[in-house]
């Protein structure tokens, strides 16, 4: 059972985002040190999607305008989701067990990346939901991350999330 968490609690840092290695975008010294995610209160949640409340955590867009272009089928996709994001000048990066395998301790997620997955919760659905500092972002809530979560419910993707407006102003 998860711990629900206070939606008060300050959520800033100072961890350097080094980056993983190999192809695609190099995060260099990009930093998460001050996730401010969107928990709005709606009263119909069920009517939204996880992929549209994921997103509207990170992004602050109400979920009634992010339309699943997938009408089919309850799932948003990965290409839906990262386009979201990148069209609203996020920074995303794949990240797969081969990046993380080398030696270099700076190509590994901490608990100051923010992280975007999707993983199983039953035989046939996945969700969509955020990590950052060791609180789990499901459903416009928050909650502590139990160390089992991701065996028992294994994670079909996962992508490290940045965006300018993360970085603190200097005093």
């Amino acid at each position: 059972m998860r711990k629900r968490l206070s939606r008060e609690q300050p959520l800033c840092g100072t961890t350097l985002f080094k980056g993983l290695q190999g192809r695609g975008p190099k995060l260099g010294s990009l930093t998460t040190p001050c996730f401010a995610p969107y928990l709005f209160k709606p009263k119909f949640i069920s009517l939204y999607g996880c992929g549209a409340i994921a997103l509207s955590v990170l992004t602050g867009v109400s979920p009634l305008k992010i339309v699943n272009p997938n009408r089919k089928k309850e799932h948003w996709t990965d290409r839906f989701m990262l386009d979201f994001l990148r069209k609203r000048d996020f920074l995303t990066v794949k990240i797969s067990p081969i990046d993380l395998l080398g030696p270099e301790l700076e190509n590994h997620v901490t608990e100051e990346h923010v992280v975007l997955l999707s993983h199983w919760v039953k035989k046939d659905i996945a969700t969509w939901a955020i990590l950052y500092r060791m609180m789990y972002f499901h459903n416009f809530e928050m909650y502590d991350l139990n160390a089992l979560e991701f065996i028992n419910r294994p994670v079909l993707t996962a992508y490290a999330v940045f965006h300018p407006r993360w970085i603190p102003l200097e005093k």
